[in-house]
């Protein structure tokens, strides 16, 4: 039995010295949850009686205004804004306001893509298109470009005019003024509301 005694102690060294660094690891990662330390982002209501200052916020799930609460410019504090606090410290900083902290009324971005084709009649540097999107948004996105090979139309400059739910036109023109050669246009727009 002594022979396989050696190997035992080794053995129980390493597992001691594991667990020492798991028990170092672990204290490391959970340094935050003492009692009275932060750890994780929350959301409160400015106190109603707030008028300036740093402000007392009513974090969700305690019965009591608690702060003050510094506050991140350029957010300024109205009394009844829902606010997120973040950790800083042994404390929480006000980062601004939340129109709906659980995102349930939060619209999601819409967006559509597609091509339209535009053709230069020629003798002119400058064409007008019409876009009609697939389907209708429920307000007036906003709109972006990537152009196709455009030839002769180096560096060209959009002017979007008349978004609406349902379509849009713009000007393409060459930025130098100089005529663009008669010829279909393949133009690439992006929009997102």
């Amino acid at each position: 039995m002594s022979r396989y005694l050696p190997s035992l102690e080794v053995r129980f060294a390493a597992t001691i010295a594991d667990l020492k660094h798991r028990m170092a690891a672990l204290e490391l990662r959970t340094a935050r949850v003492q009692s009275g330390r932060t750890l994780y982002p929350r959301y409160g209501t400015v106190d109603p009686g707030y008028t300036g200052g740093d402000p007392l916020v009513l974090v969700d799930g305690d019965a009591v205004a608690t702060g003050p609460y510094p506050y991140l410019r350029p957010y300024a504090p109205v009394a009844g804004d829902r606010v997120v606090l973040a950790p800083a410290g042994d404390s929480y900083v006000v980062t601004g306001a939340v129109t709906d902290p659980t995102a349930t009324g939060v619209p999601a971005l819409t967006g559509q893509r597609g091509s339209v084709v535009g053709t230069f009649p020629g003798g002119t540097n400058s064409l007008t298109v019409t876009v009609t999107f697939p389907a209708a948004f429920p307000v007036a996105p906003s709109a972006a470009f990537v152009s196709g090979p455009l030839l002769d139309l180096a560096a060209p400059t959009f002017s979007v005019g008349n978004m609406t739910t349902t379509d849009f036109a713009f000007v393409v023109q060459r930025r130098d003024g100089a005529n663009v050669s008669a010829g279909a246009r393949t133009f690439y727009w992006l929009a997102v509301a």
